[in-house]
């Protein structure tokens, strides 16, 4: 008898703490939107809900709680007033993935003891299974991008995804945010890489996609590199005071081997003679030279040609010189030849004594002869000449009048000039000047030498 009375007093209990339970339980009200209910098993990108919770009745704090051995965020306690509603994002991660499709069962409890079961439908998939790759199976020379076109198939939000392509080459990288549900293009920049120096030809690229900064995701493709032809040319000239220099450079810019072949051309046989180059040409004909060469990519071949007219120049002028002075030789008639003494005086006053020598080196008599010589502004004539006297006396200008010479005759004549001012440094005295007249009753004239007398 005392045994089925406790058994009844128990379900009494039982019942009741059900019914209250329910009551409580309906104080507030769930409603739940899928954000991401998507996993990746090799990430910790957790799956999101946002839950809505109605606060309808007197609890104010409210807490997720799950007994699987997984994260459920956030972990306080959020705070809603009585009669008001609010919105939580709720992310959740298992400690543990692999593929699976299931339910995920939580509670959500308030402070008042109440609580409410609920559960969340989450598909766990591979990264393979997620993504789709894909990107061209050829590739041009010129191309400033590769395109990666990334797939998102499913409701996983992979947030900036670094974009690597690696293979001889291409190595380079670009980041691109990778939503879910979506197709994206990660335009890989070219410009940096070796594309434009390597050879045509099948690579294998290998594209690897760094995820959630934890793990990388690669796949691996052949693609063709196209093939691409150019040759580009430039020739510079450089000029010296006795020639130039010749430049000629040809480079393959394109992705094959090229055979080149370069011509130089002679404007002379003179240029020919005085040309020389860095490289022996493969050919030398009468009017060019001519150089053979296979290129690879990216390779120059550079030619420099240095016509050199020195020598012959330096030769012609020597000899133009050479003749200009046997003319002149022979055009003069008459040689004025001036030197320069210094003078002791009593008084040390600078003084010298210039001797002028007038010779006839033609095989012909020459008549009125004119010599004039000058002093310097600084200096004096001292009235004592030589054996011939001038026959014009100036303050600064002597003159000497000479009726003929005989060929083979020669006059010298001589006078002082003397300075009261203490002259310092070097002193160039004015050349004398000779005028006569030559055969057939020509007139000719003629300078003496320059002289230079140190004052010191």
């Amino acid at each position: 008898m005392e045994k089925k009375r406790l058994t009844l007093f128990l379900t009494t209990i039982l019942v009741c703490s059900l019914i209250l339970s329910y009551a409580q339980a309906a104080s507030f009200t769930i409603e739940k939107t899928p954000i991401n209910d998507v996993l990746a098993v090799e990430l910790t990108i957790p799956a999101r809900y946002d839950i809505t919770i109605h606060n309808n009745g007197g609890a104010s704090n409210f807490e997720f709680v799950t007994l699987l051995d997984a994260t459920i965020l956030p972990k306080e306690a959020v705070s809603i007033a009585p009669g008001k509603s609010s919105t939580i994002p709720v992310t959740f991660l298992p400690n543990y993935r692999v593929i699976y499709n299931f339910y995920y069962e939580f509670f959500i409890r308030d402070n008042l003891g109440s609580s409410s079961k609920e559960n969340l439908s989450i598909k766990i998939l591979p990264i393979s299974r997620i993504l789709s790759i894909k990107f061209p199976s050829e590739i041009s020379r010129n191309d400033v991008s590769l395109p990666v076109q990334i797939v998102n198939k499913e409701n996983i939000d992979l947030g900036n995804v670094v974009v690597f392509v690696e293979s001889d080459p291409i190595s380079s990288s670009t980041t691109i945010a990778v939503l879910a549900n979506s197709n994206v293009t990660a335009n890989v920049p070219l410009e940096n890489t070796q594309i434009k120096v390597t050879e045509a030809g099948n690579y294998p690229i290998k594209i690897r996609l760094f995820l959630n900064n934890e793990y990388n995701y690669t796949i691996e493709e052949n693609s063709q590199l196209k093939e691409y032809a150019e040759i580009s040319e430039e020739t510079k000239i450089k000029r010296n005071f006795f020639g130039y220099v010749k430049t000629i450079t040809r480079k393959n810019n394109g992705n094959i081997k090229q055979l080149i072949s370069v011509d130089y051309k002679y404007a002379s046989f003179i240029e020919k003679s005085f040309t020389s180059f860095n490289i022996e040409p493969n050919l030398r004909e009468t009017s060019k030279s001519t150089w053979e060469k296979q290129l690879a990519p990216g390779e120059e071949f550079i030619i420099i040609a240095d016509t050199d007219y020195t020598i012959p120049i330096v030769i012609v002028i020597i000899i133009v010189i050479a003749v200009v002075a046997y003319i002149m030789f022979k055009r003069r008639k008459v040689i004025v030849s001036k030197k320069a003494l210094r003078v002791r005086t009593k008084g040390g006053e600078f003084a010298i004594k210039i001797i002028i020598l007038l010779k006839n080196i033609s095989n012909k008599e020459v008549s009125n002869l004119n010599l004039i010589d000058r002093l310097p502004l600084t200096t004096r004539l001292y009235e004592k000449f030589g054996p011939v006297h001038p026959d014009e006396t100036d303050k600064h200008k002597l003159t000497w009048k000479f009726p003929s010479l005989l060929p083979g005759e020669e006059v010298v004549t001589s006078y002082i000039m003397y300075s009261k001012i203490n002259m310092v440094g070097t002193i160039e005295l004015p050349q004398a000047s000779l005028s006569f007249t030559g055969d057939k009753g020509k007139r000719y004239s003629t300078v003496s030498n320059k002289i230079l007398v140190n004052a010191n």
